[in-house]
């Protein structure tokens, strides 16, 4: 079985047959922070993230990114969202769509993990969305730390830009949040501390 898959919490969920079968399907890659992954409408996939951190971005009509989801290890989510930035450094699986209709109409297994994988992502995305919509701007930058440290995912490699494009603050805005943040490592990695305060 290839190494990358080994860690892997949504595969640990499902029999080592119908692992090592969906292994075999599944394209694997390793993405670099701030590595960005574009998908063809005419090539459908499901992507399973195995480690790491990545965003589901949109692009509203003035040009600027936005994040639709932050997905972490575990999940499953299809690629039709076309559009896809690595916060940290990350590894993932790409399924053909008819491969993982395959799996999940013959495979009992497959299919109860991919509907708790999905249950599971829709309450946590709920429950931070909702944060964040109620929360002031340095209780966001909070939040942001928070769910990715509970996530298990390294967040020492993300930068100021990182947490505007999570919590939907411009750059100045989290930088000013983060001066008056106590100054915990477990709160804040020390990378993000050490970037320069300096307003652009």
């Amino acid at each position: 079985m290839p190494e990358i898959c080994q860690d892997n919490a949504f595969c640990r969920t499902l029999t080592e047959t119908t692992q090592r079968r969906l292994c075999r399907a599944c394209v694997h890659m390793h993405l670099r922070p701030k590595q960005e992954l574009v998908f063809k409408e005419s090539s459908e996939q499901v992507a399973i993230i195995v480690d790491g951190a990545v965003v589901s971005l949109f692009i509203t009509e003035d040009g600027k990114q936005k994040t639709s989801e932050m997905l972490i290890p575990g999940d499953v989510f299809h690629t039709e969202m076309n559009y896809m930035l690595a916060l940290t450094e990350a590894k993932l699986c790409l399924c053909p769509m008819e491969v993982f209709k395959t799996f999940y109409l013959q495979c009992p297994d497959f299919t109860q993990s991919i509907l708790t994988s999905y249950s599971s992502r829709f309450r946590r995305s709920m429950n931070y969305l909702l944060q964040l919509q109620n929360a002031a701007s340095e209780e966001k930058v909070r939040i942001v730390l928070e769910f990715l440290k509970n996530a298990g995912v390294d967040s020492s490699s993300l930068t100021h830009e990182n947490l505007a494009l999570l919590s939907d603050l411009n750059r100045v805005t989290v930088t000013r949040a983060i001066k008056s943040i106590t100054h915990d490592d477990q709160v804040l990695p020390s990378p993000i501390m050490k970037e320069e305060l300096v307003e652009k």
